[in-house]
């Protein structure tokens, strides 16, 4: 997966309908490979992942990596 920057088109998400800024490339999907989004959304979106998804510290890697 990869984030591309492009000025083309509309966002995708919801009801924004702002001009796209970014498009996330995911890698082996079917036809519908892209998601158009724009600058405002992209950041609301991250937001939203950040609360979801506990950043672990590079400590608590190492030590499961052992433990393994």
């Amino acid at each position: 997966m990869r984030i591309e920057k492009e000025e083309k088109g509309r966002c995708e998400m919801g009801q924004c309908g702002k001009r796209v800024s970014n498009i996330i490339r995911m890698d082996r999907a079917g036809v519908k490979s892209r998601i158009y989004i724009c600058d405002e959304c992209i950041k609301k979106l991250y937001k939203v992942l950040s609360e979801y998804l506990i950043p672990k510290s590079i400590e608590t890697i190492k030590k499961e990596k052992i433990l393994r």
